[in-house]
């Protein structure tokens, strides 16, 4: 059990929060009963026109959260030691689709324009050793890739908005799933959303998973 997420769950259930688990964590509980082994984090989805992002923060805080003000924009992360980071996801009509519901992140293009933007503005950086390698010998060059960052900031070459869709027929009925004996909220066509972001075989595991290459249901949208 992660303790974590049962608290945060047990929370948003007392204050009456209308949340749904949703991306990797709605794989893991459908596949699993349980979150995956190797995922990192909890997602938690609400619609963002319902809430304001300091009612979530001042929530999770409450029982110990700190909130993580690093993350990138379309999401409100949080970490607390004793089990995985909680992403609450921020739901919304996607544009030009009106069939369609999503939770935009802004990200950096490449992975040469992550390691920048954390150096930059001095963020951590956990990627695979090699990256983290070179993370740690460019950013002694900090002062000097500051121009260049803001020049590509300038002309919107930097980030664009990824992230997750799904079709809003299938988040309108909501059923309860137990976790370890509190009741955490889930769309009923679970099913149906696995199969359009994961594939027809999401009921397979995969470790190596990539979610902005490998799911077709990943829009983009440049600034």
């Amino acid at each position: 059990m992660d303790l974590n997420f049962y608290d945060s769950i047990k929370e948003l259930n007392n204050r009456k929060i209308n949340y749904w688990v949703c991306h990797g964590s709605l794989l893991g509980l459908a596949r699993d009963g349980d979150l995956i082994p190797w995922d990192h984090d909890v997602d938690i989805a609400i619609w963002e026109s319902e809430y304001s992002k300091h009612y979530i923060i001042e929530t999770f805080e409450l029982i110990g959260f700190e909130f993580n003000k690093d993350h990138p924009e379309g999401s409100l992360n949080f970490k607390r030691k004793g089990g995985r980071s909680i992403d609450v996801n921020l739901y919304k009509q996607s544009d030009n689709l009106r069939n369609l519901v999503s939770a935009l992140h802004l990200v950096p293009n490449t992975i040469v324009f992550d390691i920048l933007d954390r150096i930059v503005n001095k963020k951590k950086f956990n990627g695979k050793s090699f990256y983290l390698t070179i993370f740690n010998f460019i950013k002694i060059f900090r002062l000097f890739l500051i121009p260049p960052y803001y020049l590509l900031n300038k002309f919107g070459l930097l980030y664009s908005y990824k992230g997750y869709t799904t079709p809003k027929n299938l988040l309108i009925e909501f059923i309860d799933f137990d976790y370890f004996g509190i009741s955490c909220r889930i769309p009923k066509m679970y099913k149906s959303i696995n199969s359009y972001i994961y594939g027809d075989n999401w009921i397979i595991p995969i470790k190596e998973y990539n979610w902005m290459k490998d799911s077709h249901s990943v829009i983009s949208k440049n600034l």
